[in-house]
C-alpha cells in the first residue's frame, strides 16, 4: 500500500511540474514582472516595480501591485493588457 501511494504522489508531482513550466516565470526575461498566476494559457504578472504600501497598521496591512495579463502566454505571447 506504501508503494502505490508513493507512486501515487510521484505521478501527481510530474503532472505539476509539466504545467509549472508552461508560463515563463518573468514576462520579457524582465525581472520586474514576476509570474503569479496561470490558467488556461492566460498568464497574469505582477509589476514589482509598482509595489506600494498604502496601510501599514499591524496587524492590518494593505499592499497594492499592478497587475499585467497575458493571453496565450504559454505559447510563447508576450503582449500584455493592463
Amino acid at each position: 500500500m506504501r508503494k502505490i501511494a508513493a507512486a501515487f504522489v510521484g505521478v501527481v508531482m510530474m503532472m505539476l511540474a509539466s504545467v509549472a513550466f508552461a508560463y515563463p516565470a518573468h514576462l520579457n526575461d524582465d525581472p520586474n514582472y514576476i509570474l503569479c498566476d496561470g490558467h488556461m494559457g492566460g498568464a497574469y504578472y505582477v509589476d514589482r516595480s509598482s509595489l506600494v504600501v498604502e496601510q501599514y497598521k499591524p496587524p492590518v496591512y494593505i499592499i497594492a501591485v499592478n497587475v499585467v495579463s497575458v493571453p496565450d502566454a504559454d505559447r510563447g505571447k508576450t503582449k500584455y493588457q493592463m
